[in-house]
């Protein structure tokens, strides 16, 4: 009888952490005004992040959550980040006040030619070279902070949108997701002179299904001469990491050379734990992973403006990613008395290398005084990437003894 009253309860706090749960609330701003577009995050320690924007009427909500502790970030362009630490065991209403970032106020007042922030019919324009707030970032950092965009994990993606087009000066990148991430996070901030998120793309950028388009637009080399700058950013963890870069332009009468470099290199430890219950059993799960990256890149272009009205160019973009993981995972099964049954435990490890390098040449022509333009491009892409995966699986019970017949090992390897 004891007995089953005891997994009674245990299946009934099982049951209540697993409560389908809200938090809900509303953003304004420091003049109690309601504040749209604030990027929304609701992060549980180590493990998945969801994300939302409050509507024209500053409200927000996610559903369908368990118990348990989170972290919700509040994030906008011209306010400060806010955080907030929670446990949630019923349903919760969050406000929140956001504060305007001083260093915002200044730098509108000194850049009141262009808004920072743009709404067209169909596109947000964030004009990055009017924020003081984008000094020592990279274009993914401030890709985070534009309304519509969310960067989770490194990887891009629009609200609403079944995938994302990323464009450098209206040209399209052509890259997958990870080698795309380490791209955009070469482009340093200084380089940037705005941001343009397309949900609704005009015919001539040929958008794929319903993905959106992303163009980061440079800033345009005016003053003659060389010109040239070097960065540099440290970021320290549970390890640390590091970046280093710059560039080089040149412009002399109708010719314009422009180059970037950029190194990163380092390592991060991403932690997810989390448990699963049955009527007899429940399963925790620890995953620990390691992983190294080094990441050059680099950026050449030359224009050469034929007349007022025509533009001859040509650029290249290469780079190479050097990748390496260890991980692993460990799966302790227990029993509804909380005795350990087993434990189920994998390793991996991963050594992948990609490179890839484009090249464009374009012709620009203006075709009247409305700005209408007739551009001919030719593009040439190559990527390559070897990919080499071990994993071996173990099991053993509950006294530490191996489970005979459980050992398995694999060899994966690609090429393409």
């Amino acid at each position: 009888m004891i007995k089953s009253t005891l997994s009674l309860l245990i299946l009934l706090l099982a049951l209540q952490s697993k409560a389908q749960l809200r938090i809900s609330g509303k953003v304004e701003n420091d003049k109690n005004a309601s504040q749209r577009n604030v990027s929304i995050t609701l992060a549980e320690p180590r493990t998945k992040i969801r994300y939302t924007q409050s509507d024209t009427l500053g409200n927000y909500s996610f559903s369908n959550i368990s118990g348990g502790e989170y972290l919700i970030t509040f994030s906008a362009i011209g306010f400060n980040t806010q955080q907030k630490s929670i446990q949630l065991s019923r349903d919760t209403s969050i406000n929140i006040k956001l504060e305007i970032a001083s260093n915002e106020l200044a730098d509108v007042q000194i850049n009141s030619k262009r808004p920072l922030l743009e709404k067209r019919i169909d596109r947000t324009v964030f004009n990055v070279e009017n924020s003081v707030t984008a000094i020592g970032s990279d274009a993914l950092e401030l890709l985070a902070k534009v309304p519509g965009v969310r960067v989770v994990n490194d990887q891009i993606s629009l609200v609403g949108k079944g995938g994302v087009n990323v464009m450098v000066n209206d040209k399209l990148i052509q890259l997958s997701q990870d080698d795309l991430s380490n791209y955009v996070k070469s482009i340093s901030s200084h380089q940037i002179s705005k941001i343009e998120v397309i949900t609704n793309p005009p015919a001539h950028y040929d958008a794929q299904g319903n993905n959106g388009l992303i163009n980061i637009v440079l800033k345009k080399t005016t003053a003659e001469g060389f010109k040239g700058s070097v960065n540099t950013v440290f970021t320290q963890a549970s390890h640390p990491t590091a970046s280093m870069g710059g560039n080089l332009n040149y412009r002399k009468d109708k010719i314009t050379v422009n180059s970037t470099f950029n190194i990163r290199k380092g390592s991060i430890v991403p932690f997810e734990q989390s448990t699963i219950f049955y009527p007899s059993q429940s399963w925790n799960v620890i995953n620990k992973d390691r992983n190294f990256r080094t990441v050059p890149s680099g950026q050449i272009g030359l224009d050469y403006q034929i007349s007022k009205k025509t533009m001859l160019g040509a650029a290249y973009n290469g780079g190479y990613t050097n990748f390496h993981s260890e991980e692993n995972l460990k799966t302790r099964v227990t029993n509804v008395n909380q005795q350990l049954d087993s434990v189920l435990n994998s390793d991996a490890n991963a050594v992948i290398s990609s490179r890839y390098h484009s090249a464009n040449l374009f012709l620009k022509q203006t075709l009247d005084s409305t700005g209408k333009q007739l551009t001919i491009n030719a593009d040439w892409f190559s990527f390559a990437d070897d990919k080499n995966r071990t994993f071996n699986n173990r099991s053993f019970f509950g006294d530490g003894a191996i489970i005979p017949g459980s050992f398995a090992e694999y060899l994966s390897t690609s090429k393409q």
